[in-house]
Protein backbone atom coordinates (compact mmCIF):
# COMPACT_ATOMS: atom_id res chain seq x y z
CA UNK A 1 0.00 0.00 0.00
CA UNK A 2 1.18 3.78 -0.53
CA UNK A 3 2.04 5.82 2.15
CA UNK A 4 0.51 9.36 1.25
CA UNK A 5 2.41 12.60 1.37
CA UNK A 6 3.00 14.19 4.39
CA UNK A 7 0.46 17.63 3.62
CA UNK A 8 2.14 21.16 3.06
CA UNK A 9 0.93 24.12 4.09
CA UNK A 10 -1.48 24.91 1.25
CA UNK A 11 -3.06 21.87 1.36
CA UNK A 12 -4.20 22.54 5.01
CA UNK A 13 -5.13 25.19 4.50
CA UNK A 14 -7.19 23.90 0.79
CA UNK A 15 -8.70 21.41 3.10
CA UNK A 16 -9.80 23.61 5.87
CA UNK A 17 -11.45 26.24 3.38
CA UNK A 18 -13.21 23.77 1.18
CA UNK A 19 -15.91 23.33 3.82
CA UNK A 20 -17.29 27.11 2.92
CA UNK A 21 -16.93 26.58 -0.90
CA UNK A 22 -19.78 23.53 -1.03
CA UNK A 23 -20.74 22.95 -4.59
CA UNK A 24 -18.04 23.73 -6.40
CA UNK A 25 -15.82 21.51 -8.70
CA UNK A 26 -12.97 20.80 -7.62
CA UNK A 27 -10.68 22.37 -10.00
CA UNK A 28 -12.83 26.04 -9.57
CA UNK A 29 -12.21 25.22 -5.87
CA UNK A 30 -8.36 25.11 -6.25
CA UNK A 31 -8.30 28.25 -8.65
CA UNK A 32 -10.46 30.25 -6.06
CA UNK A 33 -8.62 28.75 -3.20
CA UNK A 34 -4.90 29.67 -4.55
CA UNK A 35 -5.89 33.15 -5.17
CA UNK A 36 -7.27 33.73 -1.62
CA UNK A 37 -3.72 31.87 -0.29
CA UNK A 38 -1.90 34.48 -1.97
CA UNK A 39 -3.57 37.30 -0.75
CA UNK A 40 -3.21 35.49 2.83
CA UNK A 41 -1.13 37.67 5.33
CA UNK A 42 2.37 36.32 6.17
CA UNK A 43 0.58 35.58 10.08
CA UNK A 44 -2.18 33.40 8.34
CA UNK A 45 0.52 31.88 6.03
CA UNK A 46 3.23 31.44 8.91
CA UNK A 47 0.22 29.82 11.00
CA UNK A 48 -0.73 26.97 8.36
CA UNK A 49 3.35 26.59 8.03
CA UNK A 50 3.47 25.80 11.40
CA UNK A 51 0.30 23.43 11.04
CA UNK A 52 2.70 21.43 8.30
CA UNK A 53 5.33 21.40 9.77
CA UNK A 54 3.38 19.89 12.76
CA UNK A 55 1.63 17.28 10.33
CA UNK A 56 5.26 15.99 9.15
CA UNK A 57 6.24 15.39 12.26
CA UNK A 58 3.47 13.27 13.36
CA UNK A 59 3.76 11.82 9.46
CA UNK A 60 7.37 10.81 10.20
CA UNK A 61 6.61 9.34 13.85
CA UNK A 62 3.52 7.37 11.81
CA UNK A 63 6.15 6.19 8.63
CA UNK A 64 9.38 5.90 10.26
CA UNK A 65 11.01 4.23 6.93
CA UNK A 66 9.31 6.57 4.78
CA UNK A 67 11.48 8.36 1.76
CA UNK A 68 9.57 10.30 -1.32
CA UNK A 69 10.37 9.18 -4.36
CA UNK A 70 8.20 10.20 -7.54
CA UNK A 71 7.04 8.30 -10.14
CA UNK A 72 8.72 7.93 -12.96
CA UNK A 73 7.06 8.99 -15.97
Amino acid sequence: QKIPRPPNSFMIYRREKATNHAGLIAAELSTKLAKAWRNETPETRAHYARLAEQAKAEHTLRYPTYKFTPARR
